[in-house]
């Protein structure tokens, strides 16, 4: 895979500047079908693995230049591991955590939501809905270590769910916010 390359560059002038690492099989120049222009990058394959071996050190040592501006080469990779390094590269930038937006989510007609009654449905639907349109609030995000717990039974204690969630690892920190309302009927 090879980046960074300028925008007038010809398929020509990527093998000429590759060459020197010896016998090149392709050179696939990526172009965005809207724009209908060059995007920049390639994909270049040598026709022995020991080529692209050297080319890919030397770049590490001695960075490749083409018109003044340093060329990025790594190794390509299939369209499977692509995707994967795509949406781990998104968890990764996720500074507002919203991958674990969907932890806990229970969806009607799956073996998760068999025995949980119509009612407890809805509050979770509903509960859902409201996360939702709050992380719509780019100033609101998941926490990573922060858990909420629903539908406690009314006389459970600070100190008894702090037991039970040391079972799992560290509890710095209980706090049980009641809908004190609710909670007398």
């Amino acid at each position: 895979f090879i980046g960074n390359l300028p925008f007038d560059i010809e398929k020509d002038n990527i093998e000429a500047a590759f060459a020197i690492f010896g016998p090149i099989k392709y050179v696939r120049m990526v172009f965005d079908k809207e724009k209908d222009r060059f995007k920049g990058i390639a994909f270049l394959q040598y026709k022995e693995k020991c080529d692209a071996d050297s080319c890919l050190s030397r770049s590490e040592v001695q960075p490749i230049c083409i018109k003044s501006r340093t060329i990025a080469v790594k190794r390509a990779v299939d369209g499977q591991s692509y995707l994967s390094l795509v949406i781990l590269q998104k968890i990764l930038k996720d500074t507002r955590n919203l991958h674990l937006a969907m932890e806990g989510v229970i969806k009607d007609g799956t073996s998760a939501a068999e025995g949980v009654s119509k009612t407890d449905m809805m509050k979770r639907k509903l509960a859902f809905k409201a996360k939702k349109k709050k992380l719509k609030n780019v100033n609101h995000f998941v926490s990573r270590d922060r858990l909420c717990i629903r539908n406690m039974p009314a006389k459970f204690g600070e100190s008894e769910l702090k037991k039970l969630m040391a079972k799992y690892g560290h509890v710095r920190q209980v706090k049980i916010m009641r809908d004190i309302q609710h909670a007398k009927q």
